[in-house]
């Protein structure tokens, strides 16, 4: 697992006030918490997480170097929740917890599907997601980052769920129902009539950004 690393330092002033300061520096104010420790009060480059985020997504282990004073420190920490401003999106407070390597974490990780399905390209059906992510025991250094699925050769009334997934449950501990469906092509009208329509000719570009 290759090493994300991100800067902080710990803050000393709090409110509306100060924070709306740090943002104006291109700051951010974030917290930090977990594992038997005081919660720490940080500020760190809104840049950098927006960096960290879009090239390794929201469910990254991360090293995180702590200036307190002149004083470094390394801590190993997730982010758990990111505050957004509702009308420009920028990012406003981001929650940090603390990661011991050597106890288990719960985590939520993404499916990921791939491939356009025979039921759509050649059935005239329609993929159906009624779950997208599933939720994870596991230790820290075992975290998937997702699981990627070919759902290419899933035909019309055919089903992936969560037990079909590739999982090493010796060292991922699954917390979702096992039973719970991730892909599953649903007929249409007019494929059990044994025809496709023009309308839906366009099936196969939706169904490939719905598997993402």
């Amino acid at each position: 697992m290759p090493e994300i690393t991100i800067a902080a330092d710990v803050r000393a002033e709090f409110g509306k006030g100060p924070g709306r300061r740090l943002r104006m520096e291109g700051r951010i104010p974030a917290i930090l918490y977990g594992a038997d420790s005081p919660n720490k009060p940080l500020s760190l480059l809104e840049r950098d997480l927006a960096q960290l985020l879009h090239a390794h997504g929201s469910h990254s282990i991360i090293s995180m170097a702590i200036n307190e004073g002149g004083q470094a420190s390394e801590e190993m920490v997730m982010l758990t929740d990111l505050q957004r401003h509702p009308v420009t999106s920028r990012m406003v407070h981001a929650d940090f917890i603390r990661i011991r390597m050597d106890h288990p974490i719960h985590v939520t990780v993404q499916i990921i599907g791939h491939g356009v399905p025979v039921g759509v390209r050649e059935q005239g059906g329609v993929l159906d997601r009624p779950v997208r992510e599933i939720s994870l025991r596991c230790l820290p250094g075992d975290m998937p980052n997702d699981f990627d699925v070919d759902i290419s050769n899933l035909r019309i009334n055919e089903t992936i769920r969560v037990s079909d997934l590739p999982i090493d449950r010796e060292k991922l501990a699954v917390l979702t129902d096992e039973d719970s469906v991730l892909f599953s092509i649903a007929p249409t009208r007019a494929s059990m009539m044994g025809e496709r329509p023009e309308a839906e000719e366009g099936a196969e570009e939706e169904a490939e950004e719905e598997a993402e």
